[in-house]
């Protein structure tokens, strides 16, 4: 580590450990003098590593005024410090931060683990003013990072490559670095064993609960096996979208006679994949209407693969990438049909389930952080030479 400071532009880093925005946050904190210029702040753990945490609050005015402050506080922190690089993260906001930035002749680092357009596809069924003004603020931000992305130092790509292809850049690349997310579940952890699971068949999803990751999805295919399996259970653990999917869900629990629904809430992740690790299968149904999620890579699935639970996901370019060699089944997006055949087919076969999940395990080494984030700080440091 050395005096210079590195200028981390972020909306917000979470407190979730298994999430790439920690990961990327911690890394920096580790490597270098990092201070966050955020909007929403850091977690704690975050805070405690960093040099400083400037936040400026989520007053309107601010949220739409963030670019602008993230350059005005730069230039500030710039003029009693040398600065090493400025890293920003995937939203329209930093992105035009970073370049305005970079024409000053700072060196600007981009970190793309999600979509610059998410918070456009995810708002769109939205109405109100207020929402229609954000989305266009946004769609003009994310024209902009169309035009100047290519020109970043070092372009850092955590999902499937073609999700920059409108951005004038490709995974050839020179300037950019291509990686997957990954999991931090320990290999060594406690678990259950597939022969050692309970008596009765157990189905869980972990993860927002909304209708653009495949509720409606997983609702239908229910109604499909409830005829088909016996003695069986679907966990939902993770926050519900709406109070109307909480009806939804509780009214088809009401009318299915051989599984049960247990909608968990939000739980810890810790308690979150022993949930997943008793399972026999987990379930990554994406909806392929929002652009994130064709390209993403579930850190789900590689939680579900870390604890050994054979998975059934939509076919994405993502989960394509890393359910391969038997490690999970493959089906094709809002299609309740084909989910119901690929749960039933790990029901009936339980040898399957098990190869399935040792086979999993064994996958899921290639996908821990440790040697991800070694990947991207080397890279970082050849940037730096």
């Amino acid at each position: 580590m050395n005096d210079s400071l590195v200028l981390y532009l972020t909306s917000h880093v979470p407190k979730e450990t298994n999430r790439v925005a920690y990961q990327r946050a911690n890394e920096s904190c580790k490597n270098f003098n990092t201070v966050f210029l955020t909007r929403r702040g850091v977690s704690p753990a975050i805070k405690e590593k960093a040099a400083n945490v400037q936040q400026c609050g989520e007053s309107l005015p601010m949220r739409i005024l963030f670019p602008l402050w993230l350059v005005l506080t730069a230039l500030q922190i710039y003029r009693e410090n040398d600065i090493q690089h400025i890293h920003t993260n995937h939203s329209p906001q930093s992105l035009v931060a970073g370049w305005v930035l970079s024409l000053l002749g700072f060196v600007w680092i981009v970190d793309i683990y999600d979509s610059p357009h998410i918070s456009i596809d995810l708002n769109s069924n939205n109405s109100g003013v207020i929402n229609y003004l954000s989305t266009w603020y946004n769609r003009v931000l994310v024209a902009i990072v169309k035009r100047t992305l290519s020109s970043a130092d070092l372009i850092i790509i955590g999902m499937a490559p073609g999700i920059v292809s409108e951005y004038g850049v490709s995974a050839d690349d020179n300037n950019v670095l291509t990686v997957t997310n990954g999991t931090n579940v320990d290999k060594n952890r406690s678990i259950k064993s597939p022969d050692d699971r309970s008596d009765v068949f157990q189905i869980v999803y972990v993860g927002p609960i909304r209708q653009e990751r495949g509720l409606r999805t997983m609702l239908d295919a229910m109604k499909i096996l409830d005829k088909r399996l016996k003695a069986s259970e679907l966990h939902l653990v993770g926050t519900t979208g709406s109070e109307a999917d909480k009806r939804e869900i509780e009214c088809l629990d009401s009318t299915l006679s051989n599984i049960d629904i247990f909608n968990h809430g939000y739980i810890e992740h810790d308690e979150a994949l022993e949930k997943a690790a008793v399972a026999d299968v987990g379930l990554c149904p994406l909806s392929l209407e929002v652009e994130n999620y064709r390209y993403s890579y579930p850190i789900k699935v590689l939680e579900y693969m870390s604890v050994g639970t054979p998975t059934v996901a939509t076919k994405t370019e993502g989960t394509s990438h890393l359910l391969r060699e038997g490690s999970g089944i493959l089906v094709q997006a809002d299609n309740p049909i084909e989910m119901a055949d690929a749960i039933n087919e790990l029901y009936e076969h339980p040898e399957q389930r098990n190869q399935m999940a040792k086979t999993a395990q064994l996958m899921a080494e290639n996908y821990r952080w440790d040697s991800i984030n070694r990947k991207v700080n080397q890279r970082i440091g050849s940037v730096m030479e």
